[in-house]
């Protein structure tokens, strides 16, 4: 039986399935096994440590949930009491999103997740935008997206599968569901009202009025 997955992007608001690749994970460095005076390198190219707060780095498609799983527990298991998500992309595949948020659901309360945006944090970037515990949004520049999304099979050119539409209907619910849980401001039918005609794009301002953004990035001294 094919496996089934989601890509939210911006330009192409569509759902597209395809054969999801195996995944093999490596087992997370326990930095307490190993001399303080010994370095320990950071797990990858997106993450990097200031004193007690960790940032990490989630640019471009979301293609890959490893490498964020892997900063958080190189953080948590570092104490670290903070962890920074600097959010820029256009969106990705589904199920890279929802591990991610369900790691960040998992975690918190261990540590911390602020996420920042200084330009565009948009579909399956907007749904790990709004897991933050605190959500900082660049001042003049930067906005979310959201949108009414489209089944689509592998091959766009073609009509979707039956089980593709419902497929897309299931995640769709959830997803706005969870976009309204993260704000006491609005329900899951102001989500639904505003992605009505497809596209909705919030900018700094409106996205601290509905509580989908704590505040501004310039205004926080970190």
């Amino acid at each position: 039986m094919k496996k089934l997955f989601v890509f939210l992007f911006l330009m192409i608001p569509v759902f597209a399935f395809a054969e999801e690749e195996d995944i093999i994970e490596t087992e997370p460095v326990v930095l307490s096994k190993i001399v303080k005076s010994t370095p320990v390198a950071l797990p990858n190219e997106f993450t990097t440590l200031e004193g007690d707060i960790g940032h990490f780095l989630l640019y471009g498609p979301m293609e890959d949930s490893r490498p964020f799983v892997e900063a958080l527990r190189y953080f948590v298991d570092a104490d670290v009491e903070r962890m920074v998500i600097e959010i820029h992309t256009s969106g990705g595949y589904s199920r890279v999103m929802q591990r991610i948020v369900g790691y960040i659901d998992s975690y918190r309360g261990k540590i911390i997740f602020e996420t920042r945006v200084y330009g565009i944090a948009s579909s399956a970037g907007f749904i790990v935008f709004v897991a933050g515990d605190e959500r900082y949004m660049s001042k003049n520049m930067s906005y979310l997206f959201w949108h009414n999304p489209s089944p689509s099979g592998r091959n766009p050119y073609k009509d979707p599968l039956p089980e593709d539409v419902q497929m897309m209907e299931i995640l769709k619910d959830w997803a706005d569901g969870y976009i309204a849980s993260r704000s006491d401001k609005i329900s899951i039918n102001r989500v639904r009202l505003e992605i009505e005609d497809n596209i909705w794009m919030i900018f700094a301002e409106e996205s601290i009025e509905l509580g989908l953004a704590t505040g501004y990035i310039e205004d926080i001294a970190k």
